[in-house]
């Protein structure tokens, strides 16, 4: 009877010993990343010169026309012309793209 005791008291310092050194393990892989953390308060700005650029694209399927342009009417202008040309495509997924800047405030 004391056998079984004495083996499942083994077994139970083989499993403790195992989680300790996967604990260990993790410990060393934790402790060896390293990270600076930075605390910045940071402002985004539309650069006035550098413009807008708007683009169409046909969201029919099949179709891969679209159309860049300066200005939203034009897009529109382009995707009524499309339609007209093309029955059935009536879908359109519009993109409006601006240049913009990040600055650190002090």
């Amino acid at each position: 009877m004391g056998g079984r005791s004495t083996r499942a008291a083994t077994r139970r310092r083989l499993r403790s010993l195992a989680s300790t050194r996967e604990r260990a393990e993790r410990a060393a892989v934790l402790m060896a990343v390293r990270a600076v953390w930075r605390f910045v308060t940071y402002a985004i700005s539309h650069v006035a010169g550098a413009g807008v650029t708007w683009e169409i694209h046909c969201a029919t399927y099949g179709c891969g026309e679209s159309h860049i342009a300066d200005k939203d009417d034009e897009c529109a202008e382009w995707a009524m012309r499309h339609t007209a040309a093309n029955a059935g495509h009536d879908l359109f997924r519009r993109t409006c793209s601006d240049h913009a800047r990040v600055a650190a405030l002090a």
